[in-house]
Order: C-alpha cells, then structure tokens, then sequence
C-alpha cells in the first residue's frame, strides 16, 4: 500500500481547505437516525407503465447497498438489475427509489415489494410506480436534508453569518468523508487495486473504490484552488459548468457576461473527474490542475488505468431552501436542498465542527 494514501488518518475533510476558515462553534450530528433525514428528490413523476417497477422506500439505519440486497434476494433478481440513484447513509433515515425489472407479472411482483417491506421493521413503502427504464445512477436532482444538531457551542452570531454567506456564495463542493468508506476503506481498496492486487470484490465495492480514488484527487485539487482564493474567479481557460446540468465549456474570454453569470449561480467552475487522456481545461488552469494532480502518487495513474474518463464537476455548491433555528437544549434545526452528488457534510464543516456518532 502507497504510503501516502495508507497516511491520510480518517480521511477527514478538516484537512481541506475552508472557504470561510476553520468554524469556532461546536456540535454533534447523528446522535439517532431521526436527526440526520434525506429524501430524494426525482424531479419528475414515473409515468406509471413499463416494464421497471420504481419503489419509494424509506429506510433507518441502513445503507442503500444493503437494501439493494435485499430486494434482489426478495423478488430473485440479480444485485445489479436493481436500480437507484444515489447512494444514502446508513445512520440516517432516508426515503429513496428503487427499481426492479418486472419479468411476468406485476401485480405479483409489486405484492412480493410490499411482503418484503413489510417483513422489515427499519423499512417503510412509500409508494409504488412503474417506468419504461431501469433507475440509473444520478438521475434523480436533488436531495432534502432535515438535520438536527445537538450539544450546540459558540457565538449563535457567528454561524447565522455564516450561514447568510453560504447562502449567497454558496460553499465548496467537497466530497464528503463517507465517498471514502469507513476509515477509508473505499480508498484503500482503491489504492489495492491500482497496485495490481487481486480482489475478491463485487462490482458495486469496486464502483465504490473507483469513485473515491476519483473523489480524492477532485478534493485536492478544489483545496488548492481555495488557497489561491481563485475558487470562485474565473481564468482564461477554465471549464465553466451550466448551473443543473453537467454540460461545459472553456472560458476563453469571448463570453463578457460569465462574471455576472457566476455570481447568479448560472454558471460554476468546475475541478477535474479524473480519468484517461488530457483535461480539458486549457492555458494556466490546465498547468495548474496537473501539477495538483501530478502530486499525488498511485491514484491519477490507476484511474486511468481502470478507464475512467475525464469529467468535469463543480467547485461550489448552492444551497436551496436553507433556513435554521435555534431551539432549547442547545439544539439547531437546519432544512436545505442540494443538487444531487453533493454532500451535507461539505456544508455543515463551513459552520460547525460536529462530531458524529
């Protein structure tokens, strides 16, 4: 194992750079699943033919692969004719989508869903549609978060500032420490792989290794962007990403709205997805983005290795409908939207250190 991935203690996200600077106040998340909720946003309604049944289910304290497991040996599918869209935290109650082929019969298969549900006290059925397709991954666009945060410390003034800046600026678009497993295991086994290690691994936890070496190299470089405080600034030769959508193109100047264009949230700087061949982005970004990259060991190589391909994903993510209250028992109460792929820990790191249970 490279020593400098077996060297990264927790992979915390402390070690990246903060928009704001390190956070004086204090609090804990996740104390009970009930204060750590998430519902997937689609952002459209399944039609209601076709040969995909889609459950709505809500789930507490497990996480989206191992439901996925169980609804393949429930209804007898194989783990990967089972659709989602993202993946959700374990220690947190999540209400998510689900598909399933349906081979015959619907009815029946939709009966078998409800029975499985039923037979399991930490699930609940929301509801069941159908669709022409297989749910793929980041379909859905957005997700709401409902958090509570106990054992609250610090100046109430100061995180409300915080907060408003966040609101209007948005914050980094880290990945958060749960990309890279428990104790980074994800990254690990990624590390393992790359260095030609045989592994008795399925292909969602070799998806899952791929996605956090990728993650990690996306991080750095978006921590070193921040130390330059040119995170947010457009330079001749960045990759501007259209707000809502994963489309690009290269800032080369002929564009004289792209400042103001940022500043409404139309537009985002992006960072790189690594994979094989050259990064789009051209002139000082392009130099700059490599020499990041250049100067971590194993994963670039090993990413494109596995023929990964460059993507491009945004430096800064803007929250929607946030609002927060302060209550008694030193509790606060957040409610806020983030575009799908985005983190709530990458958001609560701006305003707090939290501990998590």
């Amino acid at each position: 194992m490279s020593a400098h991935i077996s060297s990264r203690p927790q992979f915390a996200l402390d070690q990246w750079n903060f928009l704001l600077g390190s956070p004086s106040c204090t609090g804990t998340i996740r104390v009970q699943p009930e204060d750590f909720k998430v519902e997937e946003l689609l952002g459209f309604e399944p039609s209601g033919e076709g040969d995909h049944l889609w459950a709505s289910i809500s789930k507490r304290s497990m996480n989206t692969v191992e439901v996925v497991s169980l609804i393949s040996k429930a209804v007898g599918v194989r783990q990967q004719d089972v659709g989602f869209s993202g993946q959700k935290d374990r220690n947190a109650i999540t209400r998510q989508w689900f598909s399933i082929p349906i081979r015959n019969d619907r009815d029946k298969l939709s009966k078998t869903v409800e029975d499985f549900v039923s037979d399991h006290s930490q699930l609940e059925l929301i509801t069941l549609s159908a669709q022409p397709n297989k749910l793929k991954r980041g379909v859905h666009r957005a997700n709401r978060f409902q958090i509570r945060v106990r054992n609250f410390s610090g100046d109430e003034a100061e995180m409300e500032l915080r907060l408003r800046t966040i609101n209007q600026e948005g914050a980094p678009n880290y990945f958060g420490p749960q990309r890279f497993g428990r104790g980074g295991n994800n990254l690990n086994t990624a590390g393992s792989l790359f260095q030609g290690e045989r592994l008795k691994i399925n292909r969602i936890a070799r998806g899952m290794a791929l996605s956090a070496a990728r993650s990690w190299v996306f991080n750095q470089v978006l921590s070193e962007r921040l130390a330059r405080w040119i995170w947010n600034e457009p330079i001749l030769g960045d990759a501007m990403q259209l707000d809502g959508n994963n489309a690009y193109f290269i800032h080369d100047g002929s564009d004289l709205s792209v400042v103001d264009r940022i500043a409404r949230h139309d537009l985002h700087l992006t960072g790189p997805l690594w994979g094989q061949g050259e990064v789009p982005t051209k002139g000082e970004v392009a130099q700059f983005e490599s020499k990041v990259v250049g100067n971590i060991p194993l994963l670039p190589e090993g990413l494109a290795h596995f023929s990964m391909r460059q993507q491009r994903r945004a430096l800064r993510l803007i929250p929607q409908e946030l609002t927060w209250s302060f209550e008694q028992g030193n509790e606060i109460r957040l409610e806020f939207v983030l575009p799908s792929g985005s983190f709530a820990t990458a958001l609560l790191r701006e305003i707090l250190i939290f501990n998590a249970q």
